[in-house]
């Protein structure tokens, strides 16, 4: 069976949970008056993407809210001029959108082997952003979400030694992937 590092499971629940993570990671200044650094710096940077980028939407992008993967795009093009970003921005993009793998620090249980099902989480992320194309940017967190949990339910009956034979769900999929090739 398929087991999810306990290790900043529910830590990085929210969306802006996350953006402050990355925020921290790169540099970016700290404390009051967060919010309107972030919006004064995206304006500055890149003005025909964020000339009319309202302070009301880059404080929800710090509560429940993450913005489309293009305007994800746009973030960090403008940031990565002045800030530079300890990874794949691909691995961190993914992740302020949809969550799931930590991409700052490898984790490591005691025996200095990283956890399987965090590389799953990190190939699975970018096999749903690969074959969304465009319209990854426009699906909300929620159906992201979704997605990636049904294609974990379906590796975890892999994993489980008592299935013998998968549904019929499970065998389509297959068998759709198998087609499309």
């Amino acid at each position: 069976m398929l087991v999810k590092p306990e290790n900043n499971e529910n830590k990085w629940e929210r969306p802006g949970e996350r953006l402050v993570k990355i925020l921290d990671e790169i540099g970016f200044p700290e404390g009051y008056g967060r919010m309107i650094k972030l919006q004064e710096v995206l304006i500055l940077k890149n003005k025909a993407a964020f000339s009319s980028l309202s302070y009301s939407a880059v404080k929800s992008w710090f509560s429940d809210r993450a913005p489309t993967m293009s305007r994800i795009d746009d973030v960090f093009d403008a940031l990565a001029e002045d800030y530079p970003f300890p990874n794949d921005q691909r691995l961190i993009k993914s992740w302020w959108k949809v969550g799931g793998f930590y991409p700052f620090k490898d984790e490591l249980d005691e025996n200095g082997i990283k956890d399987i099902s965090t590389k799953l989480e990190i190939k699975l992320s970018v096999i749903i952003s690969n074959l969304m194309g465009e319209s990854f940017a426009d699906v909300s967190t929620e159906d992201l979400k979704t997605i990636k949990n049904k294609a974990l339910g379906i590796l975890e009956k892999f994993a489980d030694p008592v299935e013998k034979e998968p549904d019929d769900d499970t065998l389509a999929v297959i068998v759709r992937g198998i087609l499309s090739k």
